[in-house]
């Protein structure tokens, strides 16, 4: 549901490909899920046009620019 217990990280690049209409029919997810053991337990394929339908999408991450310098 929209208020899910799964979730994921998408990066703005993959959300934007996954978007474009050539590569849109044919982005699918997949995704892996663990146990309490740490070993996978299931996997499950999604296609990405209907999980943005099915699910809620928000904002996560930051650009941080910055000059590197080197220390002295």
């Amino acid at each position: 549901g929209k208020e899910g217990a799964f979730r994921f990280f998408l990066s703005g690049n993959e959300l934007t490909v996954s978007n474009l209409s050539n590569h849109s029919k044919n982005y699918y997810f997949y995704l892996v899920q663990y146990g309490k053991d740490g070993e996978p337990c299931n996997l499950y394929v999604k296609h990405a046009q209907d999980l943005y339908t099915n699910s809620e999408m928000s904002p996560c991450a930051y650009v941080v620019r910055f000059d590197l310098e080197e220390p002295a």
